[in-house]
């Protein structure tokens, strides 16, 4: 069984492409196995997440190959 995490991860890759050549170089947030926006900086989506997603597992990742891994952020409830 996959974890929330694995599913968000596996949404992701299978939305990088249209995400890419919609947007190019963003930054994505992926929830319920959905792409619901894209940011040009990480801390907007670090921020929109924890206002609309507050308990849910989601991810937050750079379209581009080159960018650096983001910060592990934990949001409490």
């Amino acid at each position: 069984m996959a974890t929330p995490l694995t599913q968000e991860i596996e949404a992701y890759k299978a939305l990088l492409p249209e995400i890419q050549s919609k947007h190019g170089s963003v930054w994505a947030l992926v929830a319920h196995a959905k792409l619901v926006k894209v940011f040009d900086e990480f801390d907007q989506a670090a921020k929109y997440a924890d206002d609309q997603f507050p308990n849910d597992q989601v991810l937050i990742r750079h379209t581009s190959e080159h960018r650096g891994i983001a910060p592990f952020i934990v949001s409490k409830a």
